[in-house]
């Protein structure tokens, strides 16, 4: 087969005749239709709109309850809000899960399930018909990063599910028989107001210091409150578990 830039020239029981590019792409339309995996032209589209398709019509499972496990037909769907991402509708991430969820048929009609989170956290998950049938337990695919640091005063571990813990201690100086506060900032921001616990370090609880309590929580910060008789320098110790 020869060619120039014209026309291609092609061997046929050893005449040559020219393959024009009108030639070529009438040929090559002949077999570019639904099925045929080849999108000739790229202008009707038949293979490459039904690529596009599957992102033009995302099913957004909103606040309609609907449990991950009822969902075996392939497609994409969508969940907008982190407070449907509960464990009763088998969502794989309950902290912050809002994400897009794919559902890829496979041999035998066994389907995956594949979830991704707004911050990108991935899992995976099949239909197995042995025992036990029903949906695998979700597994994480992605890296899960653990970010930590810590000083003599407070500390700190973040992990890639969301999960934070944040830790420390402090000295208070409390004005006799009246509660005395003082303002804790977190070493690491929460998204919401996290759990926090405070005990202090005495040998006479009950008596001398008779009060300690936590106050005024928010994502960045709280208050620890301390009651002793005297003004003794007191040690309070505190830990908060958030996401």
């Amino acid at each position: 087969m020869n060619g120039d830039i014209n026309a291609l020239r092609i061997d046929v029981d050893g005449v040559l005749k020219n393959l024009l590019p009108a030639n070529l792409l009438t040929a090559l339309l002949a077999v570019d239709g639904a099925g045929s995996g080849l999108d000739a032209d790229k202008l009707d589209g038949v293979e490459l709109s039904s690529i596009y398709a599957k992102y033009d019509n995302v099913t957004n499972l909103g606040t309609t309850g609907t449990d991950l496990n009822t969902l075996n037909i392939k497609g994409i769907y969508s969940q907008n809000a982190n407070v449907n991402c509960t464990a009763a509708l088998h969502y794989p991430d309950t902290l912050a899960g809002a994400g897009i969820l794919e559902v890829i048929p496979i041999v035998d009609q066994f389907p995956i399930q594949k979830y991704t989170t707004y911050l990108g956290r991935s899992y995976v998950r099949f239909y197995q018909n042995w025992a036990p049938v029903g949906w695998s337990a979700w597994k994480q695919t992605d890296t899960v990063p653990v970010t930590y640091a810590w000083t003599d005063a407070s500390g700190y571990i973040s992990l890639g599910n969301g999960l934070k813990m944040a830790w420390g201690n402090v000295l208070i100086t409390p004005v006799a028989n009246t509660p005395t506060a003082v303002t804790i900032g977190f070493p690491i921001a929460f998204s919401y107001a996290p759990i926090v616990m405070v005990t202090m370090e005495t040998t006479a609880p009950g008596t001398l210091v008779t009060g300690i309590a936590c106050a005024n929580r928010t994502t960045s910060q709280f208050q620890i409150y301390i009651t002793r008789t005297n003004t003794t320098a007191t040690g309070a110790r505190w830990f908060a578990i958030g996401g």
